[in-house]
């Protein structure tokens, strides 16, 4: 990356000659002054370097208010020719295109450079979005982003997961993107915050993450006030601004992110990031805020600042949470036992069900047979006592027709009638199992119903495929009792 320093090296030698015409933005330098030799020669370096790296974009240059390519103006000052009618000169450097020209190939970083110490500092207060950074900006963003500080001393360079202020030219270090899950991201923020505000508020402090290099310094400390305000933000329940967010602890409070602080030391974000870590590890994150709420509510006065009074006190709140968590964990514990009981006392009746409407379905089966062996009895005693042909009459072949039918319709009328029942009472055990039960949650509940279901369904269904095929086949003998009495010899 010596291509970096070499151009922000020309950049600040004409930045000096620029006798205080300089001014530096995120996306460029623009500065201008009174031609002499050094500004010649520094000029034309510049213009020979980017010429041979293919950067002439980056460079707008004029010369006694004449604008000149790179190629112009190093054709007509070129060592040796004559310059004493020149006066005056202007550059602008368009640092954005020099990045993206520079860094082509690398979409996954957000880049930005300053030319000094100066301006970085500078354009922290201004332009970077620390003093809102809940709005999207050039940090708030959805890409780690990458500093380039010319003039940084290595041993000032800081950042952390998803941001590095680095010396320009170097290359962040191993901790810079290493994997962290630790802190929340947007979609688990979400669930546990109430947003009341427009689309473009975005809470992510992993954005802001301090955790390696010289993030103790004072470079980074307008860093450090941003990176608390992110963190404050995800203990919140209702967030409305930075002038006012709810704590739902003992007491509602409505508090803000807005102080006369001027900084906090490593060790408060430290602990405050502890803090939020413990509040959203684990799946009982709406208990764990819930505690620490509690405590800070009674620390932090009504429309007081989180960042002065909040950092006073969270780690002894974190500390009583805690201490009752497990306490809270363990009558849940017991509540859920309860209820567990409950429920499965619930399928065990429902289940029961299934048993009852198999019992049916089989009792009904066995009246059927006993009425048919009835009426085949007495036919047969009439053929053989009194009327010899009257089980080959038309009426007799009308009457087992009508049997027929019968044990079909019977059939599907006590299947309907079962199913049916047992449908609306599924309903209202699925209803009541979940709404009735505050400690057992939804997706185990409907395993349980679900695993504990599946022998007595199979059971009924067994029943209903027996009885049915027996059903049927009675139904196909009745309907063709001529046969059958022909088979019989009656």
């Amino acid at each position: 990356m010596s291509l970096i320093n070499n151009v922000c090296l020309c950049v600040e030698q004409l930045r000096i000659k620029a006798n205080n015409n300089f001014k530096e933005t995120l996306t460029a330098c623009v500065f201008e002054g009174c031609w002499d030799g050094i500004v010649r020669q520094n000029l034309h370096s510049l213009c020979t370097f980017v010429q041979s790296h293919d950067l002439t974009d980056c460079l707008t240059l004029a010369v006694d208010t004449e604008t000149l390519t790179t190629k112009e103006f190093i054709d007509r000052f070129a060592p040796g020719k004559s310059d004493h009618d020149t006066c005056d000169w202007s550059l602008t450097f368009k640092k954005e295109q020099f990045l993206k020209t520079l860094f082509s190939t690398d979409t996954k970083h957000h880049q930005l450079l300053f030319c000094s110490v100066c301006s970085f500092k500078e354009q922290t207060e201004k332009s970077l979005g620390l003093d809102n950074p809940f709005e999207l900006g050039q940090i708030n963003s959805d890409k780690p982003v990458i500093i380039h500080v010319y003039g940084l001393d290595q041993g000032e360079q800081f950042g952390g997961k998803e941001l590095a202020i680095i010396t320009a030219g170097s290359q962040p270090p191993e901790e810079f993107e290493a994997t962290d899950v630790r802190l929340p991201n947007e979609t688990k923020l979400k669930k546990s915050i109430y947003v009341i505000a427009d689309d473009s508020v975005k809470i992510r402090p992993a954005s802001f993450d301090l955790s390696w290099g010289y993030w103790g310094g004072e470079n980074a400390r307008l860093f450090r006030l941003a990176y608390a305000k992110t963190l404050f933000a995800c203990i919140a329940q209702h967030f409305f601004s930075q002038k006012k967010i709810v704590l739902h602890g003992v007491k509602h409070l409505n508090v803000s992110l807005f102080s006369t602080v001027n900084d906090v030391s490593t060790r408060q974000l430290i602990e405050l990031k502890d803090a939020v870590i413990w509040c959203y590890s684990g799946d009982e994150s709406e208990t764990r805020l819930q505690l620490l709420s509690d405590r800070l509510s009674l620390d932090i006065p009504a429309g007081g600042s989180l960042l002065k009074y909040g950092m006073e006190h969270v780690k002894t709140a974190l500390e009583q949470a805690k201490s009752k968590y497990s306490f809270v964990i363990a009558e849940r514990n017991n509540e859920y036992r309860k209820e567990l009981k409950e429920v499965y006392e619930d399928i065990q009746q429902f289940s029961s069900k299934y048993a009852e409407k198999s019992t049916d379905l089989s009792s009904g089966l066995i009246k059927d047979l006993l009425s048919i062996a009835f009426i085949f009895t007495v036919g047969s005693f009439a053929k053989g006592a009194i009327l010899g042909d009257l089980l080959k009459s038309h009426g007799a072949e009308v009457f087992f027709t009508a049997i027929s039918l019968y044990l079909i319709l019977s059939f599907i009328a006590r299947y309907l009638h079962a199913e049916a029942a047992l449908t609306q009472s599924k309903k209202l055990l699925n209803a009541w199992s979940i709404k009735l039960r505050s400690h057992v949650p939804e997706a185990e509940i409907t395993q349980l119903i679900r695993e504990n279901m599946e022998s007595p369904k199979d059971h009924f269904d067994h029943t209903v495929l027996f009885v049915g095929l027996i059903h049927l086949a009675l139904a196909m003998a009745a309907f063709q009792s001529t046969t059958v009495f022909q088979w019989l010899g009656l």
